[in-house]
C-alpha cells in the first residue's frame, strides 16, 4: 500500500461556504477556507484544484430547508479512489441532541453527487448514500455537541489547568500537560463521545482522532476567555469536530489514520466565538496492481450470467494483464 496525507479543517469551512451561497461557490469556498487556515500552499487546496470527477451538493436544514444550518460537500476521484468531504453545521442548543442526530441523518441521506463508474454501481447495489460508500470520507464542521457539566465547573477546571501549565512552562494540550489531563476528564461528559460509546446513532462507523485540546466554544470574541455569562451561560464544549471513515482496506481495518488533531488559537481567530480545529489524515492507497485486481473483481461482479459463464471458460491469464495500461491485453 502507498500512503498520502491531506489536511482537513473544521468550523472555518462551513462559515466560508455557507448554506445559501449557491452550488457554484461550494468548491471555491472549500479551497478558500482551507487556504485561510493552512496557507495558500496547502496540500488539500491543490488536491481540490486538480481533482478528477469533481461533483458537489448542498442541503439546508429546516423548512423549507433553508437557513443557517445544513451542509455542503464535494466528491472527487484521486488515485482511483473516491473521496467525499462534507462540511456541516448541525442544530444548536445544549438539549438538542436528538435534533442533531436527525440533522446528521438527513444530511447523510440527502447529499447526492453525480456518481461515476464504480461509485454508481456501488450506490445502486448497496442503496447507501455517498458518505457511506466512498472509499474515503470526512465529515466536519460546527457539529454543536456540548459538554454536560455546568459552565462554571468546566471553565474553572480549564482555567486552572492552563495557569498551571503556564507556570510549569508546558504547552497547553501537549502530552503530559495539565490541560490534557483535564480534557480527558471532561470528555467523559461530551455528548458526541457518549453517542459513539453507546452506539446505534448517526455517528456509527465514523472515527475521530484523540481529542487533547481544550473546548473550542464559546469564547468571548477578541480574547481567549470562555464566555459563560448569563443568560445563555454556555458550558465550554467541543462543538467543532472532524470525523472520518474509509471503506474496508481489505483486511477488515480502516485505511485512514489521523494525527495532529488540534485547535487553532492564533490571534486571527479571535474574531469568532469558535476556534477552528485541524487534522492531518494519512490514507493508505492501493498500489496499481491492487487497484487493477479490484477493478477486475468489480467488473466480474456486474457481468450478466451469460457473459460471466463465457468469461469463466476463457479466463484472463495474469500474464495477459498490461501493468502500464492497467487493462487486459
Amino acid at each position: 500500500m502507498c500512503a498520502d496525507r491531506y489536511g482537513f479543517i473544521s468550523d472555518v469551512v462551513p462559515q466560508t461556504v455557507g448554506c445559501g451561497t449557491g452550488l457554484s461557490s461550494g468548491v471555491d469556498g472549500f479551497a478558500n477556507g482551507i487556504e485561510k487556515v493552512m496557507g495558500a500552499g496547502s496540500r488539500l487546496g491543490g488536491l481540490i484544484a486538480g481533482a478528477r470527477g469533481l461533483a458537489e451538493d448542498m442541503r439546508g436544514i429546516g423548512l423549507p430547508e433553508t437557513g443557517n444550518k445544513g451542509a455542503c460537500g464535494i466528491r472527487m476521484m484521486m488515485h482511483g479512489q473516491s473521496l467525499v468531504l462534507v462540511a456541516a453545521h448541525l442544530a444548536a442548543g445544549h438539549k438538542q441532541i436528538s435534533r442533531r442526530e436527525s440533522d446528521w441523518r438527513h444530511i447523510e441521506k440527502s447529499l447526492r453527487f453525480d456518481p461515476q463508474g464504480e461509485q454508481r454501481r456501488r450506490e445502486k447495489e448497496a442503496e447507501a448514500p455517498p458518505m457511506r460508500t466512498a472509499d474515503l470520507s470526512a465529515f466536519f464542521g460546527d457539529l454543536n455537541y456540548r459538554c454536560e457539566l455546568p459552565p462554571e465547573e468546566t471553565a474553572a477546571a480549564l482555567t486552572a489547568s492552563v495557569e498551571q501549565d503556564r507556570q510549569s512552562g508546558l504547552d497547553s494540550g501537549s502530552e503530559g500537560s495539565c490541560v490534557e489531563g483535564t480534557v480527558l476528564g471532561l470528555l467523559a461528559h461530551d455528548q458526541l463521545c457518549a453517542m459513539r460509546e453507546r452506539g446505534g446513532g448517526a455517528c456509527d462507523g465514523w472515527q475521530e482522532a484523540p481529542v487533547t485540546f481544550a473546548p473550542t466554544y464559546k469564547y468571548t470574541v477578541g480574547s481567549d476567555e470562555y464566555d459563560i455569562a448569563p443568560p445563555k451561560a454556555r458550558s465550554p464544549s467541543w462543538t467543532d469536530r472532524i470525523l472520518f471513515q474509509s471503506a474496508d482496506g481489505g483486511n477488515g481495518g480502516s485505511r485512514l489514520s489521523g494525527r495532529g488533531y488540534s485547535a487553532r488559537h492564533e490571534a486571527a481567530w479571535r474574531v469568532s466565538d469558535h476556534r477552528p480545529v485541524t487534522l492531518l489524515l494519512e490514507a493508505a492507497l492501493p498500489t496499481a496492481e491492487q487497484q487493477l485486481d479490484r477493478d477486475l473483481r468489480v467488473l466480474g461482479a456486474h457481468l450478466t450470467p451469460a457473459v460471466r459463464s463465457t468469461a469463466s471458460t476463457n479466463p484472463i491469464s495474469p500474464l495477459q494483464v498490461c501493468p502500464r495500461r492497467r487493462t487486459a491485453c
